[in-house]
């Protein structure tokens, strides 16, 4: 807290002497414009055209996750005409910035402010509690977050007392014994199963939902679905509007010619996967859910930031699943090392191929004049082949 407050101190009086010394050019009518993901950037740069500038907060090849800027570059950003982001958790970065720059003269965008853009957790979860006549686990929360310890025991004493943990799979699988179980929640409810063993055999079962429940938990890529990005690109030309409205006739003939092309992305994704039976993929983390309405399941290693680390009982789950659904491949993202995802291709014995998040640019594609369509098509490629 003390570290945040000295950042923002630092950057209020940056921008006080800056705008002490500051002459303003009123006569310069390009927008400049600034962004954190790429896909915001694109659809400036596709709907404003000649009338804008647009610059990215993240550098290339950063994590979109875990950048932060230099008080220094904040700077730049209060002499700029508007500063757009996704909220939602989406930027670490993104709560300073709003604070340090709500006084100065510089509009604040914030897309996640528009709620129906983002999915929210689907709780597909289907309990198993009462499928157990017996009843002796003890210390179940009526509701648990993300990272709460799950502690329970057994009332019963035995020699042996095998736990078992169901996730949304379908099946228990084996997750310790003794009279305690301990175990971190995950992002979804799941299932806890005691059974009680005499000489070898069963003889009293209990079984307990685990109720996960994360308010204001959003997946916040959005972009990686070409009719979401249309939402957002119909939000963001009504925000240049606001800044210009001499040029508003350019933006709405430069936003329906967008519009043509994500549609068209959007059927050849329809197109390519459509007919697949089996669209699980192995990724990086969890930045892919949008494509489940293409028949898409990722199965990630980490959470909706790449700094969430699995739990060794997630990552021996998401390698059994890999193994029965004989998956050959294990996808890896742009700006990512994959050290984890290293470790799963090795273990089940799989190819490697890689996928863009879309987040940042590299160095490479920005040399490759690669933009989000053409992007978009090599992601679609890869799921083509990745995917039966």
């Amino acid at each position: 807290m003390m570290k945040k407050l000295k950042w923002l101190i630092s950057i209020a009086a940056m921008l006080l002497l800056a705008a002490c010394g500051s002459t303003a050019d009123e006569s310069n009518e390009t927008l400049k414009i600034y962004t954190t993901v790429y896909p915001l950037q694109y659809i400036i740069d596709e709907i404003g055209g000649d009338t804008v500038e647009t610059e990215s907060i993240i550098p290339p090849g950063a994590d979109g996750h875990s950048y932060e800027p230099t008080a220094g570059e904040m700077l730049k950003y209060a002499d700029g005409d508007a500063v757009i982001y996704v909220g939602k958790g989406m930027e670490a970065f993104s709560e300073n910035i709003a604070e340090a720059l709500s006084n100065q003269d510089v509009s604040l965008i914030k897309l996640g402010s528009s709620q129906a853009l983002f999915n929210s957790r689907q709780e597909t979860f289907k309990g198993h509690e009462n499928e157990a006549a017996d009843d002796f686990i003890e210390g179940v929360n009526e509701h648990y977050h993300t990272g709460d310890t799950v502690e329970l025991s057994s009332n019963e004493s035995g020699e042996d007392i095998r736990w078992a943990v169901n996730n949304k799979n379908g099946t228990f699988e084996n997750a310790g014994s003794g009279e305690t179980f301990k175990t971190a929640a995950g992002e979804e409810s799941f299932s806890i199963r005691a059974s009680i063993f005499e000489q070898g055999e069963k003889v009293k079962e209990d079984i307990k939902d685990i109720k996960v429940d994360n308010h204001d938990s959003f997946d916040p890529h959005i972009w990686i679905d070409p009719l979401k990005m249309i939402e957002a690109a119909e939000i963001l030309k009504e925000e240049l509007i606001q800044l210009n409205e001499d040029d508003a006739e350019i933006f709405e003939e430069n936003f329906n010619q967008l519009v043509q092309k994500l549609e068209t992305l959007d059927g050849q994704f329809s197109d390519v996967l459509s007919d697949k039976k089996n669209g699980k993929i192995i990724v990086p983390h969890a930045a892919f859910g949008y494509w489940e309405r293409y028949g898409i399941e990722q199965l990630p290693v980490s959470g909706y930031s790449m700094s969430e680390e699995p739990s060794q009982r997630q990552l021996a789950t998401l390698m059994e699943t890999a193994e029965k659904n004989h998956l050959k491949y294990v996808l890896f993202e742009q700006n990512s090392s994959g050290r984890i995802s290293e470790v799963i291709q090795q273990e089940i014995n799989a190819e490697a191929e890689y996928i863009h998040n879309m987040e940042v640019l590299t160095e490479e594609n920005i040399d490759d004049e690669e933009d989000y369509i053409s992007l978009m098509n090599k992601n679609l490629e890869v799921l083509d082949k990745v995917t039966e």
